[in-house]
């Protein structure tokens, strides 16, 4: 890609230059340097930091869901908009900023983490902006252990980089964000999380987070205790179920050979499992939809 940007910045001149920079989706005039440090407050230091390179290993190779990567969007006249992305299925959270007051800062950021579940919410990578001064509190409030970037390493939370480019799209640099409903943030977040990823292997964002949710659902589901007619037999013991209490033994021997007649309990626990199979499909339906209109 590097070649690509040289031909358009240093090889091309006049309208043909103009013409091509913009089709680029940042639409920059001047080729910017990789190293450059982007607008927004820096400097300052942050007490008790904690680098980067001490976050644990399952989040570097995004094996395990609920690492998060997070940073400001700032627009003209001070204004700013929290991004947060999850590393292993990109998911994006968009969360809208009064100022850069570190304590707002993090008591917005504790409000809007604190809605996923325990297993979603393992880390969080920022960079040096003195606006996560108050990690700690936030630490605190969430058990959310949140890790610093090296100065001027943007790129050890690439996914949030890279993603603030597509948020881009929505809010152009210049643009005063304060403008913005948390409702229109959160259609802008649902419309990029419908977005099929080729890194995803063309699942969206929302698909590969919500199998994360249902995962997590189901670890949590209290199993309901056998029923005491059972007794100790168990699916695949050679003597034949008991039957429950007000059933013909009969009646409860005459399935098909081979089948097995579930308890009541037990047909109800496969009831739930239908039916969260049932929503999970209808929510996958939905996001389709959603992606064919965009």
């Amino acid at each position: 890609h590097e070649t690509i940007y040289r031909t358009l910045y240093v090889q091309t001149r006049g309208a043909l230059r103009r013409e091509l920079t913009a089709y680029l989706r940042s639409a920059r005039k001047r080729r910017g340097a990789r190293h450059a440090e982007g607008p927004g407050a820096r400097g300052g230091s942050i007490v008790g930091a904690l680098s980067i390179s001490e976050r644990p290993a399952e989040a570097a190779d995004r094996a395990v869901p609920g690492h998060w990567e997070g940073d400001l969007l700032c627009g003209s006249g001070g204004s700013q908009i929290a991004t947060l992305v999850e590393r292993q299925s990109r998911y994006v959270m968009l969360v809208k900023m009064p100022d850069k007051n570190s304590v707002r800062v993090a008591r917005a950021l504790a409000r809007k983490i604190q809605r996923l579940p325990k297993e979603l919410r393992r880390s969080l990578a920022w960079d040096r902006g003195i606006e996560m001064a108050s990690h700690r509190q936030f630490t605190l409030d969430t058990q959310v252990q949140v890790y610093f970037c090296d100065p001027y390493s943007p790129w050890q939370r690439g996914s949030n980089e890279n993603t603030n480019g597509l948020h881009r799209q929505y809010f152009p640099k210049g643009r005063d964000l304060a403008h913005y409903s948390q409702a229109h943030l959160d259609n802008v977040a649902a419309e990029l999380n419908a977005r099929p990823r080729q890194t995803l292997r063309w699942q969206s964002p929302a698909e590969r987070f919500g199998q994360s949710v249902a995962l997590t659902d189901c670890a949590h589901r209290t199993p309901r205790p056998e029923p005491p007619w059972m007794g100790s037999w168990r699916p695949g013991a050679d003597t034949r179920p008991p039957s429950a209490p007000g059933v013909n033994q009969d009646a409860h021997d005459s399935v098909a050979s081979g089948a097995v007649l579930l308890p009541p309990l037990q047909e109800n626990e496969l009831l739930e499992e239908v039916h969260v199979l049932l929503v999970l499909q209808q929510r996958a339906m939905q996001w389709r939809q959603a992606l064919a209109r965009i």
